[in-house]
């Protein structure tokens, strides 16, 4: 069978968007916020405040704690001194806390993992730092640095969400230490720049924002917690991320690294980016019991905080409920006060939105997509839950060795013609022995735009690592039928293999399959499965690897291309085609995987 397309995908990114006619009924929402203890509710869209009141004798003048509504500013922190070349998301943390480095006098595991601790994963509350000791908040009790610094680590990085303000505080001593500070033999932390006064030279003073912050013992902001903030300049910090960091036309933050903050794709609990909840599933990264999450997350049973609302929706969230939610696709930023008592995220929104769905794209773009025999040998994958698109794109690199970037989500336009996204291209390990501790998604390195000229054609955008293209692409056929059939989708081995899977796309009686993974430099290749043969509820095929033309900065040459046998590939279905073993032989190395649908 003639080697013409691949699909894909991976890990617990997400998501899309939606736009449509919405009615707000501000007066429900606030109701409800009033008769739990709401002391206010504003509604801005479009950069216009809609609704404004203050409830349960609230005085508007005074600030107002937000809590770890706080903790979303350290994002906006990081993008800003990811600017001015300050701070490395991605490298590890014990370069500047040398307490963390592993030494032949102190090799315990505990040391061993801090040592591997990234300022990314600090972020996202997935460095496996322990909640132990006082968080000093509003009493300052303890020197929060000092704290984080000798706090033990209770996991390895990347694999447990603990919501604790270790983390948080251990991301400002690194970044007090990165900007010049000094770390002392028993933990402290001097000099440096204080990340609260470069948070508002850099970002409250352009906004016009005045708030004020608690100070541990040793005088250290606590930036886990202790912002206090007036309802509309807190609302204004909002608006200005909806806008993609800017403010009155002036450019505030980064647009490309600020989205980072929401879709990061966190492998220990994927409804958390950096510093900010989003509005993804977390079904296949929660582990009850042992991640630590702040309650009232799960609502009814669900894994998705506000399954009523558009899937862009994210938010800033504190203790006794104050909350501010962002949805870019409905131009809306949306504040509220609280003061405790019960309170669910959904059942707000549902009311602010007057109980309406969001609408989902009328045309199915679920498929394989290529840019014709013309260029054979790379594509894009498209897979498809209601408006949620997760694209992938298998291309070449300068080597002409297979590579894979992955476009896990992004933001429909109003008439669901254009879609918007970050490109991810992550690191693992060898398909060999896959190690998922050593799956890093790290940051975006670019960004795609599909422009849908029709259901079957559209125009790829993309910018990867400062070259920017264009190029036509449409559905690709290879067998009779279209792919709605029921085995396509994404398919991993689950939270505990996160970073590889197979992507399936089923045309007919023909299965096309990708296995987007990594080789033995733990860089992306992939190998497809163009076809093979059903027997039962189990399919078998060929594998190939493939070879081709630099894809980024030069024009493609379909001469280059070259596809090789590498083995063979078998999945075996259950009766209800939702799970499978895959069983496989790749360039001499033969194993079986338990793979699973993704939902995203």
């Amino acid at each position: 069978m003639n080697h013409r397309r691949a699909i894909i995908a991976v890990l617990s990114f997400c998501c899309a968007t939606s736009a449509g006619a919405q009615v707000f009924n501000t007066r429900a929402a606030a109701d409800y916020s009033a008769a739990n203890n709401g002391d206010a509710v504003l509604v801005m869209q479009n950069g216009q405040i809609i609704f404004e009141e203050y409830q349960n004798g609230y005085n508007q003048a005074l600030p107002h704690l937000l809590a770890s509504g706080t903790k979303s500013f350290n994002c906006a922190i990081a993008v800003k001194a990811q600017e001015e070349n300050l701070v490395d998301l991605d490298e590890p943390v014990a370069n500047v806390i040398h307490k963390w480095r592993t030494s032949s006098s102190s090799p315990s595991p505990q040391v061993d993992w801090k040592s591997n601790i990234t300022a990314r994963q600090l972020l996202s509350l997935s460095s496996g730092l322990a909640s132990d000791g006082q968080d000093g908040v509003l009493q300052p009790v303890v020197d929060t640095y000092q704290q984080a610094i000798l706090d033990r680590s209770s996991f390895a990085p990347g694999q447990v969400f603990i919501y604790t303000s270790n983390t948080f505080q251990a991301w400002s001593a690194y970044f007090q230490l990165k900007t010049g500070g000094t770390l002392a033999q028993d933990g402290t932390v001097n000099g440096g720049v204080d990340p609260y006064a470069y948070l508002t030279q850099k970002i409250f003073q352009p906004l016009g924002i005045t708030a004020t912050v608690t100070h541990d013992i040793a005088g250290h902001p606590q930036m886990a917690g202790g912002v206090f903030m007036k309802a509309r300049d807190w609302l204004r910090f909002g608006q200005m991320i909806s806008q993609g960091g800017t403010w009155n036309g002036t450019r505030i933050l980064d647009q490309n690294k600020l989205r980072e903050c929401i879709t990061y794709n966190n492998p220990a609990l994927a409804s958390y980016g950096l510093s900010f909840w989003n509005n993804r599933s977390m079904a296949t990264t929660l582990q009850l019991g042992t991640d630590e999450i702040p309650p009232g997350v799960i609502v009814n049973g669900t894994a998705q905080i506000m399954p009523d609302a558009p899937l862009d929706t994210f938010m800033a969230a504190g203790a006794m409920n104050q909350r501010l939610y962002i949805i870019p696709s409905l131009s809306l930023v949306v504040l509220r006060f609280g003061d405790g008592g019960d309170w669910s995220d959904n059942e707000f929104l549902k009311r602010l939105l007057n109980g309406n769905k969001p609408v989902v794209p009328a045309v199915q773009y679920q498929d394989m997509w290529w840019a014709g025999l013309a260029e054979n040998g790379w594509g894009m994958s498209i897979t498809q839950h209601g408006e949620a698109l997760f694209g992938a794109l298998y291309v070449y690199d300068s080597a002409g060795k297979p590579r894979w970037y992955v476009l896990p989500g992004g933001r429909w336009n109003a008439n669901f013609s254009e879609f918007t996204g970050d490109l991810y291209q992550p690191t693992g390990s060898p398909y060999a022995n896959y190690d998922t501790s050593r799956f890093v998604p790290g940051g975006g390195v670019g960004s795609a735009t599909l422009t849908f000229r029709d259901g079957n054609a559209a125009t790829l955008r993309y910018t990867i690592g400062g070259i920017s293209g264009s190029k036509s692409i449409k559905r690709q056929s290879f067998a009779d039928g279209d792919a709605s059939a029921s085995l396509t989708d994404l398919w991993w081995g689950g939270a505990s293999q996160n970073g590889w899977g197979i992507s399936l796309t089923q045309q007919g009686n023909q299965v096309f399959g990708v296995w987007y993974t990594y080789d033995d430099q733990g860089k992306t290749t992939w190998f497809v499965m163009p076809g093979g043969t059903f027997s039962g509820d189990q399919f078998n095929g060929a594998l190939y690897s493939t070879i081709g033309s630099p894809w980024l900065g030069s024009d493609y040459d379909v001469s280059k291309f070259a596809v090789a046998v590498a083995g063979s590939l078998s999945l075996a279905f259950n009766s209800a085609r939702t799970a499978a073993t895959m069983s496989y032989s790749a360039n001499g190395i033969s194993g079986s995987k338990a793979i699973e649908r993704q939902p995203f």
